[in-house]
């Protein structure tokens, strides 16, 4: 039997055309400080995992979604926590909308197309995910 707390993390690629949205988190976080990020979050008791990627996405950047493929998994330990991580690739509901970053959550963010990856300034498994995304939007085209 395992000591560790687990949590549910998902988080989503959100595609417009061949980019996906990534955002700095902002200098207060205590865990990864101005650090580039995929949105989402962790999943609350009684939630699917659809709705708490709907609503994280919703809550940090204010876009509406529609989740789709399940892309990556992956864990990692955190805040003393062991994390499932799930990466989803979504889409917003309406493609002309447009971020509404929360201070207290994110700086900055970007649209970045598969040549632009080292933007994302980490190597990590979240990393890996977002070039399986990439992989995943050019076999979908």
């Amino acid at each position: 039997m395992s000591n560790h707390l687990t949590n549910i993390v998902v988080v989503g690629f959100i595609v417009r055309g061949d980019k996906i949205f990534i955002a700095r988190r902002a200098a207060t976080k205590t865990t990864f400080p101005d650090q580039y990020e995929l949105i989402g979050g962790h999943l609350d008791p009684g939630e699917t995992l659809e709705e708490a990627l709907k609503r994280e996405i919703k809550e940090e950047v204010g876009l509406d979604i529609r989740v789709g493929e399940l892309i990556d998994a992956f864990t990692y330990e955190s805040e003393g926590a062991l994390k499932v991580e799930l990466c989803y690739i979504c889409y917003q509901e309406d493609d002309k909308a447009e971020p509404l970053l929360n201070p207290e959550d994110h700086s900055t963010c970007l649209w970045i197309t598969e040549s632009e990856i080292d933007k994302f300034n980490k190597e990590d498994d979240e990393t890996v995910a977002l070039r399986k995304a990439f992989a995943y939007i050019k076999e979908k085209k």
